[in-house]
């Protein structure tokens, strides 16, 4: 039987959207446009939980910081063009961090391709390899079956649940992007649904696990409880990385590390480049958690790799542990470590190893963008992690990863749960000055990309703005105000 006339692309985002919500994600990253205009109806007829940014690099940060500290999976919407295009800094980093996203683009429809027409481009699979799954949707007014989406909804959320990495899905919306009506719509088979949403997890089977030493590397905030439970049985030495957000649990001192005949590693790579060389006559198990499908080797020295429940899993050591009484903890970040209880994002470069190089006992959740590492959309992944939190978030990166991102900074008047950001300005890259390439000065000048920026005039967009030379109890005292953003520069030369 025929439907009543209606507006095709409003009908099938509409379906779309909600059932999107209805699988649950809870929160949509959209970017204003004309040809997305059916998919923003659609988000604003069906929930309040959207985000509006004229950036889509920066949308994207933020919904990656979101999924990083979520259960749900966040939807990115963009009109077509560059629009997608600058997504991919995020989606590559989501891919290598594993971070599920839902991406959906529209799309001009094939007629006007190689025309030369505004924002037209081959946007089919654009993200390749980096996503798990993509899907190129065409001709609406033959598909014409709102049951037909409801389907893709369901297919794109699972298979970004299942596989925890991005999906995309590209839409071509002809005329009308309005609300005009069209003619008839015409049923077509609609394919039975056979995914499934259970990922067959174990709950009652202990696996464990005995060694010398238990090394822990950036583990997914879902999973942090259960590795937390691990530590906490666990009487061995142990090694925590600063990615983890565990690292009060470390033992040992790496700098002065012996033999160790059993190690076994869970979780990502550790900072330190070199940490695995260490381990090169050990016998070294790498642990995954059960449900992840993106298996790697973070120390290229592993023997096995193995599937386990993080709920389940227990490792007793099979020597006493190292007695070591020269573990650093002291920093100049030590009150921002130790004396705010808000959730830490820690920006990349010289910053995120400083810390790790001076710090331990850093009991709270930290966050990161460690997947490929990069320096830009460090602020919009804090804002995407407030979000999903409900709570104020600190932030603490260097002056050029700022500067990289500010473009969010007109986001800040928008949300209503405060940042605050300690921005250390050391006037130039200060990464490079740690590498041999430092020396020539000459291409110093090029590579450290010096700088006389003055930061201040950026502190109009905050609600509070502070230049000082150390980070302290009452300048944390002071900035402490839940619904305000603010603004600390950290002069660092």
């Amino acid at each position: 039987m025929n439907q009543s006339p209606c507006n095709f692309n409003r009908l099938f985002a509409n379906e779309l959207i909600a059932t999107l919500i209805k699988m649950g994600s809870t929160h949509f990253f959209t970017s204003p446009g004309h040809r997305n205009a059916p998919l923003l109806w659609a988000i604003q007829n069906n929930t309040n939980n959207y985000s509006i940014n004229i950036d889509e690099r920066s949308s994207a940060y933020e919904a990656l910081g979101f999924s990083k500290a979520s259960d749900s999976i966040p939807v990115l919407c963009c009109t077509s063009g560059t629009a997608l295009a600058n997504y991919f800094p995020a989606v590559i980093e989501a891919h290598h961090s594993k971070i599920p996203l839902i991406i959906i683009s529209a799309d001009r429809p094939k007629k006007l391709h190689n025309k030369q027409n505004n924002q037209t481009t081959n946007q089919i699979n654009i993200y390749s390899e980096y996503c798990s799954f993509f899907k190129h949707e065409n001709n609406l007014n033959r598909l014409s079956s709102p049951e037909y989406f409801q389907f893709l909804a369901k297919s794109l959320y699972l298979k970004a649940y299942n596989s925890n990495l991005p999906v995309h899905l590209n839409i071509e919306f002809d005329d009308p992007l309005d609300q005009t009506i069209q003619d008839e719509i015409n049923k077509i088979h609609v394919p039975k649904f056979t995914y499934s949403k259970d990922k067959n997890i174990s709950s009652n089977k202990v696996q464990k696990f005995k060694c010398d030493l238990l090394v822990v590397g950036e583990v997914h905030f879902k999973n942090r409880s259960y590795i937390n439970k691990v530590l906490e049985n666990y009487n061995g030495d142990v090694y925590c990385d600063i990615t983890s957000s565990l690292s009060h649990f470390t033992n040992i001192n790496t700098n002065d590390l012996g033999y160790y005949e059993h190690v076994i590693h869970i979780g990502g790579k550790v900072l330190d480049k070199n940490f695995y060389k260490k381990f090169e006559f050990s016998k070294l198990i790498t642990l995954f958690q059960q449900d992840e499908n993106y298996i790697h080797d973070p120390s290229d020295v592993s023997d096995n790799f193995l599937k386990v429940d993080f709920e389940n899993l227990v490792i007793k050591n099979e020597k006493n542990p190292t007695i070591n009484n020269s573990l650093k903890n002291k920093t100049k970040y030590y009150e921002l470590l130790n004396n705010s209880d808000r959730p830490l994002f820690i920006g990349n470069s010289s910053i995120i190893r400083d810390i790790n190089e001076t710090s331990i006992n850093i009991e709270k959740n930290l966050f990161f963008n460690r997947g490929v590492s990069g320096i830009e959309g460090n602020i919009s992944t804090a804002l995407g992690i407030s979000t999903a939190l409900n709570t104020p978030v600190d932030v603490v990166l260097g002056d050029i990863s700022f500067l990289y991102d500010l473009s969010c900074l007109s986001l800040l008047e928008s949300r209503n749960i405060g940042i605050r950001i300690f921005l250390i300005n050391n006037r130039c890259g200060g990464i490079f000055k740690r590498l041999p390439i430092s020396k020539e000065k000459e291409t110093n000048q090029i590579i450290q990309t010096p700088h006389n920026f003055n930061f201040e005039y950026l502190g109009n967009y905050f609600d509070k703005y502070l230049k000082v030379n150390t980070i302290n109890k009452s300048i944390l005292h002071e900035t402490n105000m839940s619904n305000k953003n603010t603004l600390i520069e950290v002069i660092d030369v």
